[in-house]
This record gives structure tokens, C-alpha cells and sequence, in this order.
């Protein structure tokens, strides 16, 4: 039993050095989605302003490269690569399609770290800019508003409704191990609280370091480091029980303690993609 609990916590370290270098170009990428909330006369275009590149599959858009043409998209194009910025940031070749009235644009193929929203006004020849903003989560949204001449920019937070999702899920999971734990016949009540204390504090545990690693680093990171924690939970659940709970054979709790996971796992991942997928 102790070679077989140091042979899973050695394969979650290990696991977990190799994942910091993973940087292959699979799986959904961050965006950047911004919510102009005001009605604007006439036709606008946006797009976010750089201080970095190349970014991903952008670079800075010299003036040379913008069309000469007359069609209203080329002249939104030129003027965003003409835009000389106080602070350096720059145009990056990506930006919406004409837009009129209260509408979004977003950014969901490497959009920069650090940006400023930037709106070109058609009827006025103009563009408005606004303050640095940072893409501080793997989905990130900000509602933009004109007042008195420039951007009013308001970032709209997800981590509190991602936190109460987290918690909701790792409750329900909660209830399905004691179900699972009557089946496998511990009714007692002393069986029923104990079960319930580790649980509590495992899934909630569990449930809130599987958010943060979808809040802040999305669904690939999300995939990547679940079984490694759900092998941590299992593996901690397995020495909790047989200190807790002496009375019970070794061999059933530890079965107990791994099909009761897998199980909780299997509904985990669903409702992840679920979740993910907006269905």
C-alpha cells in the first residue's frame, strides 16, 4: 500500500513539472470580447491596441501596408495604422467589422496581454482611445462608453458567478459520494459524517483550484490538470478514510474511495463541457 501511494504522488509531481512547458497551439484560445454599450451614431470600427509584437499571428501595420482605396473598411484599416500613440501602442491588423449602434468585437485568437480599446469614428474621421487594460483572465470582457469625448471603459468580472458554479458543482458532488458510500453499506453515523467532513473539504478544495485553472488559464489548462488533482483527492481521501474510519476493511475503503471519485470525476468532466460548450 505505502510503494503504491508514493508511486501516484510521484507521477502528480512529476506530472505537474511537465505541464509548465506545454505550449503547443491546441485547444480554445484567450479573447477578449469589448461591449459598446452606447448607441453611436453612424458607422464605427474597433480593435485593440498593442505594445508588443509579433503577438500570436500579429504585428505591428505600418502605414504602407494600409489600402489607399476609398471603401469605408480600408479607410478605418489606414487610419488605425497611422495612429501614432503617446505610449507606443500600436495597430496589429485585426479589428471589427463596420458596426452601428451598441454592438462587440471580439478578439479570439491571441489578443494581447496588455491593449487599449480603440474606436474609429467614420461620420467624424476620429479615433477614440482609451486608458491600458489588461487581459487578466482567459475570457476577459469590457463594456466600453463614450463620455464627454472619450472612452469610458468598465471591466465585467466572471469570477464570482465561476466561483458559486465551482461550489455548486463540488456540493452535488458531495451528495453523490454518499450515495455511492450507501450503497457500499457505511450508514452508520458515524460512517455518514465522517464521509461528509472529508468530502466538504476535498471537492470544495478540488472544485475551487479546477476553477481558478479554467478562470484564468481555460479549458486546455482545465483538461491538463484534472487528473492530476483528481489523483491527489483520491489518493488523500484513501489515507483519510483508513485513519478515520478503523473498524472497515483497508481493501473497501480504498475501492470505496476510487469508484466514488471516478464517478464524481465522469460527472465533473460533463458538466465542464456542458458548461463550455453554452448548451
Amino acid at each position: 500500500m505505502k510503494r503504491f501511494l508514493v508511486l501516484l504522488i510521484s507521477a502528480f509531481l512529476m506530472s505537474g513539472l511537465f505541464t509548465y512547458d506545454l505550449q503547443a497551439d491546441v485547444g480554445p484560445k484567450p479573447s477578449v470580447t469589448v461591449y459598446v454599450d452606447e448607441e453611436i451614431k453612424g458607422s464605427y470600427f474597433v480593435t485593440l491596441l498593442s505594445d508588443r509584437e509579433p503577438y500570436g499571428p500579429w504585428a505591428k501595420i505600418s502605414e504602407k501596408e494600409a489600402s489607399k482605396d476609398d471603401p469605408l473598411k480600408d479607410q478605418a484599416y489606414a487610419f488605425f495604422s497611422r495612429y501614432k500613440d503617446a505610449d507606443g501602442y500600436f495597430f496589429l491588423g485585426n479589428m471589427s467589422q463596420e458596426m452601428t449602434g451598441a454592438g462587440s468585437f471580439s478578439w479570439n485568437y491571441y489578443p494581447p496581454e496588455n491593449f487599449k480599446i480603440a474606436i474609429y469614428d467614420s461620420g467624424s474621421e476620429t479615433i477614440l482611445v482609451s486608458d491600458v487594460y489588461e487581459r487578466t483572465a482567459f475570457n476577459s470582457y469590457f463594456h466600453v462608453r463614450i463620455e464627454n469625448g472619450s472612452l469610458s471603459v468598465k471591466e465585467e468580472s466572471h469570477f464570482g458567478i465561476d466561483l458559486l458554479k465551482a461550489l455548486g458543482r463540488a456540493l452535488a458532488t458531495v451528495i453523490v459520494e454518499l450515495a455511492v458510500a450507501y450503497l457500499f453499506g457505511y450508514r452508520k453515523k458515524k460512517h455518514i459524517i465522517t464521509i461528509l467532513i472529508v468530502n466538504l473539504i476535498t471537492q470544495i478544495l478540488l472544485g475551487v483550484v479546477m476553477m481558478l485553472a479554467d478562470h484564468y488559464g481555460g479549458l486546455l489548462t482545465w483538461m491538463i490538470f484534472f487528473p492530476i488533482a483528481e489523483i491527489a483527492v483520491i489518493v488523500l481521501e484513501m489515507v483519510l478514510y483508513q485513519i478515520l474510519i478503523r473498524n472497515e476493511k483497508r481493501g473497501k475503503l480504498i475501492l470505496y474511495a476510487i469508484l466514488a471519485n471516478l464517478l464524481t470525476a465522469a460527472l465533473t468532466f460533463a458538466f465542464t463541457f456542458y458548461d463550455w460548450a453554452g448548451l
